[in-house]
């Protein structure tokens, strides 16, 4: 997880709030991307039911004419075939033509499956996935502004810390070069007080300059601080909790996940 620290370094934490930024928008393309995945899987397990269905009562419907048939078949010939129950074959042909009628059947009953409660389910198992898929990305898209702003603040406020730190040293460099001039001008021989004095006014003025800079630039410093502790919360929270329970949820597990229970067939 990324977070950001106090520095005087501007590129720095531009480079840091680049990089966070292009970590949500790799999060909402991943997102994105699963979403699109489930609804393929959704899509085609929902093709297959429909030709599997399809599939199962032609085998149905095949399994019961064969069966048929050949009822029909010994029932017009029965007077040809009147010695065939004393033979031992008998009971396997008519063993067979039960057990095609029992395949008939099972097909019949695995089409209404496919084609009735597993479609239903599937049906509902998408609508769930792009509901929440849906309010996934309303809750990302909500993070994001959250994390938006809180980075936005934090730059603001390291700016603002920038330039009162950047006055605070021109005022001490101004200060300085009044102090320099004072010692010059009290090391000439013979020595200008008129000039002194001029130069003591403005030596006072550099030092008020100085105070003032200094202290804007602390509260500068604090107020980052402050942001930047605020924006890291925000980011622990948005990458600890909240990216995690939503991963945990596009997973949905009782969804899709669950439905090969149903199709071992």
């Amino acid at each position: 997880m990324s977070s950001l620290a106090v520095t005087d370094c501007g590129r720095e934490q531009r480079t840091i709030g680049t990089d966070i930024r292009l970590q949500l928008a790799e999060q909402t393309r991943v997102l994105e991307a699963r979403a699109e995945a489930a609804a393929g899987v959704a899509a085609e397990l929902h093709d297959y039911c429909k030709r599997r269905a399809d599939l199962e009562q032609e085998h149905a419907r095949a399994l019961d004419k064969l069966a048929r048939a050949a009822a029909q078949r010994h029932k017009d010939q029965r007077h040809k075939r009147d010695q065939w129950p004393l033979t031992g074959a008998y009971a396997c042909w008519q063993a067979a033509l039960e057990n095609t009628r029992a395949l008939s059947r099972d097909h019949a009953a695995l089409a209404e499956l496919y084609a009735g409660p597993l479609a239903a389910r599937l049906q509902r198992a998408a609508d769930d996935v792009l509901r929440l898929h849906r309010k996934c990305r309303d809750v990302v898209a909500e993070r994001h502004e959250e994390v938006g702003a809180a980075l936005a603040e934090a730059a603001a406020g390291g700016k603002a810390h920038a330039a009162a730190a950047a006055d605070w040293r021109a005022a001490a460099l101004k200060l300085r070069h009044a102090h320099a001039a004072r010692d010059a001008l009290l090391a000439a021989e013979p020595p200008r007080h008129k000039k002194i004095k001029a130069v003591d006014k403005e030596l006072d003025k550099r030092r008020t300059r100085h105070s003032e800079a200094r202290a804007k630039a602390l509260r500068a410093r604090a107020d980052y601080v402050l942001s930047l502790e605020a924006a890291n919360a925000t980011l622990q929270r948005y990458y600890l909790d909240d990216i995690a329970d939503i991963m945990l949820v596009t997973i949905y597990k009782d969804g899709l996940g669950s439905l090969h229970t149903h199709t071992d067939y």
